[in-house]
């Protein structure tokens, strides 16, 4: 604590608008040195020297060993420490060097901004399950970054996102959608809980048929309040629906019909899940 509040008194309070240095590493020696010419401070740094905050760069900037040595007025402890701050003095000036010797972090790429849109989040109508279903933790793949995937909310509304911003709203778009297609939770029903990854949400080329819209969902299906939690069913759900039409909006709406096909698929898998069974108790000894 000592050392980083001495070093940082040196280098004063930060100033807003200037790139911010970090440095970190060990104390290697921190100690007294005592020769013919008498008693010194003696310190050493192993550190290292990285970015700060959200402009930090990926590697660190720099790796040194600080060293400095001050001698001391007199043989006594409070001359010691003395030298020893002059010690940490000298090597906040060395520091100061060579952070003034690094170059300027390069600009960061602006990445490209897509369009994103919600799917149509209603009911189709056409899923019939005797079963519960809860959709839960299905993520994107982190293969889904291209920049020509269509998402829409409404025929009105369009927001602008960045490009690293679409898939986490992937991740509450098609879990919804799939909701609104099975509906309400009823009760009396076992209920089954799905999860897994988006692997495939997007507009492709589909030979001379032109552009069609693909949905590829690995999923996983597991019955709810089961003892072991077991998957009782792994699959890899895909739909692919011809875009009929120019424009965000034909995309999207077959988009949004890829998406119930998947959820047809899904219902009729669960409707030919045999139930779990549970254990009959085993009956109690008679009282003697």
């Amino acid at each position: 604590n000592l050392v980083a509040e001495k070093l940082e008194s040196e280098f004063g309070a930060p100033e807003t608008g200037r790139e911010t240095v970090q440095l970190t590493g060990s104390i290697v020696a921190f100690e007294r040195l005592d020769s013919a010419q008498g008693a010194a401070g003696h310190v050493k740094l192993d550190a290292t020297l990285e970015g700060d905050g959200e402009g930090a760069r990926e590697r660190p900037l720099l790796w040194k060993m600080y060293e400095a040595t001050a001698p001391a007025e007199n043989n006594s402890a409070a001359a010691v420490a003395v030298a020893l701050s002059r010690a940490l003095e000298e090597i906040a000036v060395s520091v100061a060097a060579d952070a003034e010797r690094i170059p300027p972090a390069p600009a960061k790429a602006e990445a490209p901004e897509v369009h994103l849109y919600t799917i149509d989040t209603t009911s189709s109508g056409k899923v019939q399950c005797k079963h519960n279903v809860a959709f839960e933790r299905i993520q994107p793949n982190d293969s889904l970054t291209r920049a020509d995937i269509l998402i829409v909310r409404d025929e009105t509304s369009v927001d602008r996102y960045r490009h690293d911003r679409w898939a986490s709203g992937l991740a509450e778009l098609v879990p919804e959608k799939l909701t609104a297609e099975f509906g309400h939770p009823q009760e009396g029903r076992k209920t089954v809980i799905v999860s897994g990854a988006i692997t495939g949400f997007e507009q492709v080329e589909n030979g001379s048929a032109g552009r069609a819209a693909l949905v590829k969902l690995n999923l996983v299906l597991r019955w709810a309040d089961v003892a072991g939690d077991a998957p009782v069913l792994r699959k890899l759900y895909e739909a692919t629906v011809p875009i009929d039409g120019e424009g965000a909006h034909a995309a999207v709406k077959a988009l949004s019909r890829a998406t119930e096909e998947v959820a047809l698929k899904i219902a009729d898998d669960i409707n030919a899940l045999p139930e779990p069974t549970v254990p009959e108790a085993q009956e109690a000894p008679a009282a003697k």
